[in-house]
């Protein structure tokens, strides 16, 4: 068997694991992350609007359609009980194609996240390369470490905190809804670079 990372023995153990994207994955695709949805401290220790959830939801209903692809990197919800799903279920109500990579506070089943709407990915970071500009896009839920495969992280997990000095200086964005107006973005303009993109080791 070959390995579909890097093309050798499947058993490589170099490679992260290849998870299969929907074939119309695309940079038109929304990316997002840390929601947090059920956190009952996150506002405090984030700094967020106290109407922090019903803001994200409105603000995800807003730009996102139904046939829309979401690929949100991880700790959608932090509690799952009845002050999460406000008696409504409305987590399935979210529109879009939705993809979860998970975080290290994703803590229910796979079925769980499946009945909310979403379809689980995993836990490790995936590679994606765009057709169109030919740049190596690694997805994860905490910063990745450069391995050399890869031009740009796509991460969360660091929510508006500045994370400590990365030695590779990598490109990286982060796409916590902390910076990134409590909204997913599309992954085009993540992956613009210009003076409005957050590629977090410009600041070093």
């Amino acid at each position: 068997m070959i390995c579909k990372g890097c093309g050798r023995a499947e058993s490589c153990g170099y490679c992260y694991p290849y998870v299969e994207l929907p074939g119309d994955f695309s940079a038109d695709a929304w990316v997002t992350s840390d929601h947090h949805w059920g956190h009952k401290n996150i506002a405090r220790l984030q700094h967020r609007p106290e109407t922090n959830f019903s803001l994200m939801l409105r603000r995800w209903e807003r730009v996102v359609t139904p046939e829309d692809i979401v690929l949100h990197l991880g700790d959608l919800v932090v509690y799952a009980g009845p002050d999460c799903l406000l008696e409504g279920g409305w987590l399935e109500t979210l529109p879009g194609r939705k993809f979860l990579l998970r975080g290290n506070h994703d803590r229910q089943s796979d079925a769980w996240y499946r009945a909310a709407g979403f379809e689980v990915l995993g836990r490790k970071p995936i590679l994606w390369t765009d057709p169109e500009t030919g740049l190596v896009v690694c997805f994860s839920h905490e910063p990745a470490h450069q391995d050399g495969r890869w031009t740009v992280n796509v991460h969360g997990h660091v929510h508006s905190n500045r994370p400590a000095s990365y030695v590779d200086r990598a490109l990286r964005a982060n796409v916590s809804v902390e910076v990134r107006d409590y909204a997913p973005v599309r992954l085009r303009d993540v992956l613009a670079i210009g003076p409005d993109v957050r590629y977090d080791n410009q600041e070093f």
